[in-house]
C-alpha cells in the first residue's frame, strides 16, 4: 500500500497518540493517563445531571451527593472530561462493560468534528438493582478516529450547558421500578390465591349439596321400597309400623349418604393436598 494510498484511509489513535494530543491541543480537558486504555480513553461523571423520573424532569448536583439511580431511571449525566474535536477527527463513545454488566445502558453516539464542551450521556439503568452515580467514576469510553481529510462543515458552537432543549418529552405517566412492579405482582398473585380459595369453597359446597341431594333421594327411595313391603305384612299392619318403617329407613339412607358425602369431600382434600405437596 502506497503513502498515498494510506492518506486516504481513516485511522484509530491508540493510547501513545491519545495521550500526545491531549499534552499537545486541548483534545481532553482535564486528561489523566491512569484512565487511558490501549486504544481509548475513559470518560468521568461530572458535576451535574438530569434526572427523568415520573413525568419530572430534576437536576442534580453529582458532585455534591452520589445519586442511586433506580431500576427503569434515566439520567443526562454531564462527563467531567471537555472534548475538543479537531475539524479532522471523531469520537465514538459507548457504556463501560463493568456497568453495562450491572444494568447500565447508554444509547452509543459520534462526537463530530468541531465539538466543544463536555458530553451529555442519557444513561438508562435496564438492570433489576439500583446502581450509583458518582462524580469522578468512570462512566463510558471514547475511541477518537482520526479522518484523511478535514470536515466540510464541522460544528461551531460550545455545548458548555446540559442541552434541556433537545431533550425529547417527558411522558407524563407514572413509571415503577422493579421493586414497584414485584410488589403489585404479589398483590395479584394473593387475588388469585383468595379467588381460588373462594372457588374451592364454592365447589365444595355445591359437592355436598349434590351429594345430600342425592343421599335424600336414596332415602325417600328406599324409604318409600320399605313402606311397600312393610304394607304387605299385615301383622306389621296391625301394630302401626308403617310410619315408623318409612322414618327409620329414610333416615337410614340419608344417613349413609351424608357419611358417605363427608368421606368424599375428605378423600377430595387429601388429594389436592398431596398435589399441592409435589
Amino acid at each position: 500500500m502506497t503513502q498515498v494510498e494510506k492518506d486516504t484511509f481513516d485511522r484509530t489513535l491508540v493510547d501513545e497518540d491519545i495521550e500526545e494530543f491531549a499534552k499537545n491541543t486541548p483534545l481532553i480537558k482535564g486528561f489523566e493517563k491512569k484512565f487511558l486504555k490501549p486504544a481509548s480513553y475513559d470518560l468521568r461523571i461530572g458535576r451535574q445531571g438530569i434526572l427523568v423520573s415520573k413525568g419530572q424532569l430534576i437536576f442534580k448536583r453529582l458532585d455534591a451527593e452520589p445519586y442511586v439511580l433506580q431500576p427503569w431511571e434515566t439520567c443526562l449525566v454531564e462527563t467531567l472530561e471537555e472534548i475538543k474535536m479537531p475539524p479532522d477527527m471523531i469520537g465514538t463513545v459507548w457504556i463501560r462493560v463493568r456497568l453495562s454488566n450491572q444494568g447500565l445502558s447508554l444509547p452509543s453516539g459520534v462526537i463530530d468534528p468541531g465539538h466543544d464542551g463536555p458530553l451529555y450521556l442519557s444513561v438508562r439503568n435496564d438492570g433489576a438493582s439500583p446502581i450509583t452515580l458518582t462524580f469522578g467514576e468512570p462512566v463510558a469510553t471514547v475511541r477518537f478516529t482520526q479522518l484523511h481529510k478535514n470536515a466540510r462543515n464541522p460544528r461551531t458552537e460550545k455545548w458548555d450547558r446540559i442541552p434541556v432543549d433537545r431533550l425529547p418529552p417527558v411522558a407524563k405517566t407514572e413509571l415503577y421500578n422493579w421493586t414497584q412492579v414485584n410488589q403489585k405482582l404479589e398483590r395479584i398473585d394473593k387475588l388469585v390465591e383468595d379467588l381460588n380459595e373462594l372457588r374451592e369453597g364454592q365447589t365444595r359446597n355445591e359437592d355436598f349439596l349434590r351429594l345430600f341431594l342425592v343421599a335424600t333421594a336414596t332415602g325417600a327411595i328406599g324409604g318409600f321400597a320399605i313402606a311397600l313391603m312393610t304394607y304387605e305384612l299385615p301383622y306389621l299392619q296391625a301394630q302401626g309400623q308403617v310410619t315408623l318403617s318409612v322414618l327409620t329407613g329414610a333416615a337410614g339412607a340419608v344417613l349413609v349418604g351424608v357419611v358417605y358425602g363427608f368421606v368424599a369431600l375428605g378423600r377430595r382434600r387429601l388429594r389436592k393436598r398431596h398435589k399441592d405437596n409435589m
